[in-house]
């Protein structure tokens, strides 16, 4: 197991590295009371009374048992990972859903980055990240159409220029019934416009049909760069070029893999749209994969529904011929 040089001394952040070590183990297992090893408390607090240091390890590791059990909660069958009855270990669950694959591709993604904390080998290559762009926006569709229902489709896909993304608009509103694109790329469109930063569309139907209760137009943001895209502020230009007649009810959502908690995840809801964060990104996900297996008219634009399943196992294949 090799993780990265430091650790940020936060209860999400420490939890992602719970997650991380039980995950790589060779038991796939890691024991709360152990951050030790990566923590040296003493030095950290400059504490010289053992007794007190000892305490405040115990504190730490029930806010780490809490957080763990949050997730637990609020991820349901999505989370992959489960926690023993005492509190004390952390153990990696290798059986896959959906949801679970959905969730371990934004762990190892987020912790990849420079500042993340895995280092090679066990840090996604540069190449595995290009191609983690595309795997993130397929795991968010997923999460979209969990989200409204359906159906869901994928704008971001073959970036093949300002023409592709028309039709593929048009193709939507003839699909949903509601709203209509424009017959030619208007003139103020980017000159290379492939998804104009709109990477997913999904809608939330009504039973007696259009208008719908919701148009959800997405961003999946892989990187650490999410704050300076603000989907928010881009639908409205977005309908504005590229639609005659916009859809009544829209909204704006923003995917990321990383980890927020509640004060962030209300600072940016206001600011760049609303935060699908990994517990929700996961959990939606699962939901939106069952719905695909029930009805796979819900899914548009996907070249390869099984890619993330695929980018994982080759992954984990790379990871164990370097490190061995």
């Amino acid at each position: 197991m090799i993780l990265g040089p430091s650790i940020d001394d936060g209860e999400l952040s420490l939890v992602d590295w719970l997650e991380l070590s039980a995950f790589f183990a060779d038991e796939r297992m890691v024991r709360l009371d152990e951050i030790e090893n990566a923590l040296d408390i003493e030095q950290e607090t400059e504490l010289e009374d053992i007794s007190e240091a000892d305490s405040l390890e115990e504190d730490r590791a029930a806010l780490l048992a809490n957080e763990v059990g949050r997730r637990t909660n609020v991820l349901a069958d999505a989370y992959p990972f489960s926690i023993s009855e005492n509190g004390e270990k952390l153990s990696f669950l290798p059986e896959l859903n959906f949801g679970r694959l959905s969730y371990l591709i934004c762990l190892i993604l987020n912790n990849s980055w420079t500042s993340g904390r895995l280092q090679a080998p066990l840090r996604l290559t540069n190449e595995e990240l290009r191609s983690a762009r595309d795997i993130f926006e397929v795991v968010s569709l997923f999460a979209a159409l969990g989200r409204t229902g359906g159906p869901g489709f994928l704008l971001g896909t073959n970036r093949a220029g300002a023409e592709a993304l028309l039709r593929r608009l048009r193709d939507v509103c003839e699909k949903v019934g509601e709203g209509r694109a424009r017959d030619a790329v208007p003139a103020a469109a980017p000159p290379a416009a492939n998804d104009d930063g709109v990477d997913i569309i999904s809608v939330e139907l009504e039973p007696d049909g259009p208008p719908m209760r919701v148009f959800s137009f997405g961003q999946s943001a892989s990187g650490q760069n999410f704050k300076d895209k603000p989907i928010k502020n881009l639908v409205e230009g977005f309908l504005d070029i590229w639609f005659d007649t916009q859809p009544q009810n829209t909204e704006a959502a923003m995917y990321i893999p990383a980890i927020l908690d509640q004060n962030d995840l209300r600072y940016y809801n206001g600011r760049l749209g609303l935060m699908i964060h990994r517990p929700r990104l996961a959990a939606y996900a699962q939901r939106g994969f069952e719905l695909y297996l029930q009805n796979q008219e819900l899914v548009h634009y996907v070249d390869d529904v099984d890619a993330p399943q695929a980018f994982y196992n080759a992954y984990l294949r790379r990871i164990e011929t370097d490190v061995a």
